[in-house]
């Protein structure tokens, strides 16, 4: 029934998709029409109450609200992606909760999770698990992050699943959906209360998102057809937006791998960047550790301590740098913290371009002193 059912769904997708697309929204209209079957035989499944409820009198706009920066700040989504077709392999991310609160102790605004399985390695309980670790930040601060459904949605049953398992947001690809389809899902998404992340790839296709009243909209720096990735592509379509006069919240997305990329599309007028596979690198970097979601992974500072090992060997270490004393003087680690962690830091500080890269670090005092941190101290 669901091989049949997708057959008879070739419009849930743009037939005009580039290539990459076509095979996985071809699956995706298999599990949707699965979903479906399911939904069909379960009168007390749990998307039945969430596609019947009335829209609210008002939208909570939780992504939206967390992306809507101060000018001159910028947010950060940070992704939890085990790997894609294009790259291969990423990481094995055994623990996504984990992994998530990672991100939002250091800075993160929204956390987005890959549910894809066969092309990205996610799941539906991967997004699961993250909103639970993150509902365990409600009355801390900083608080909980929204979590965002990075999938191919064509359907808006995908968008009840998102939202019963407690996503803030979900994504639609306009390059997949084209814009008749896009409006109709975004309007899926308003009733629903849950916000849409519109991902664009061409001036026709921001063109597109402005006219059906998109409010995130996410420009991604991949071209689908040739694969290739200039950071340009964002500050070119930044201007279409910027004409259109709304309160837009803008993403940018696709190879951000440096700070000095993430102050860049700042400088651009990027409210938020969408950074996932080097996050996940260098969370799981084990380097200089074998937990990788522990201190003592790759430092900021290794450089600064290599030249300084170099110019004297017999030289103490700055007594600014934390090191354990059970560790020969000739190798002893520095405590500071994961990679990922310390580059959401740097993406979200106040840098600029016009400078050099940035190095971290943080101040302890003696004896007691040494307990906690003084501050920390970004070069």
């Amino acid at each position: 029934a669901a091989a049949a059912a997708a057959a008879a769904a070739p419009a849930a997708y743009s037939a005009d998709a580039p290539d990459v697309l076509l095979k996985i929204l071809a699956r995706k209209v298999g599990e949707v029409a699965e979903l479906k079957e399911a939904m069909a035989k379960d009168s007390g499944h749990p998307l039945h109450a969430v596609m019947g409820a009335a829209a609210p009198a008002e939208r909570r706009r939780a992504a939206f609200r967390a992306l809507k920066k101060s000018p001159g700040s910028l947010a950060v989504i940070a992704e939890i992606k085990r790997r894609s077709p294009s790259k291969g392999f990423i990481g094995e991310i055994k623990n996504p909760g984990k992994l998530s609160m990672l991100y939002q102790e250091a800075g993160a605004s929204v956390i987005s999770v890959l549910t894809d399985g066969e092309g990205f390695g996610g799941s539906m309980e991967d997004l699961a698990a993250v909103v639970a670790a993150q509902a365990k930040c409600k009355g801390a601060f900083p608080g909980p992050c929204p979590v965002l459904r990075k999938d191919f949605t064509i359907d808006e049953v995908q968008i009840a699943e998102a939202k019963a398992a407690g996503a803030a947001a979900v994504l639609l690809i306009v390059a997949a959906l084209g814009k008749e389809n896009s409006e109709r899902l975004l309007r899926a998404a308003e009733r629903m209360d849950i916000d849409a992340v519109v991902e664009c790839h061409s001036k026709e296709e921001v063109e597109a998102a402005l006219e059906i009243g998109a409010e995130i909209i996410g420009v991604n720096n991949r071209n689908l057809r040739t694969f290739e990735v200039d950071l340009s592509t964002c500050e070119k379509l930044k201007e279409l937006i910027v004409a259109d006069g709304r309160d837009i919240v803008t993403v940018a997305e696709s190879g951000i791998k440096e700070c000095t990329d993430a102050w860049r599309l700042r400088d651009a007028g990027y409210n938020a960047i969408l950074v996932g596979e080097k996050l996940v690198e260098l969370a799981e970097d084990k380097t200089f550790g074998s937990n990788p979601y522990q201190s003592s992974c790759k430092p900021c500072f290794l450089f600064l301590l290599s030249i300084e090992r170099a110019r004297s060997p017999s030289r103490p270490l700055p007594s600014a740098i934390r090191v354990p004393h059970s560790v020969p003087h000739n190798s002893r680690a520095i405590s500071i913290d994961n990679g990922a962690r310390g580059l959401i830091k740097a993406f979200v500080s106040k840098g600029s371009t016009k400078y050099g890269r940035p190095g971290m670090g943080a101040f302890y005092g003696r004896g007691e002193g040494a307990k906690e941190s003084l501050g920390e101290i970004m070069l």
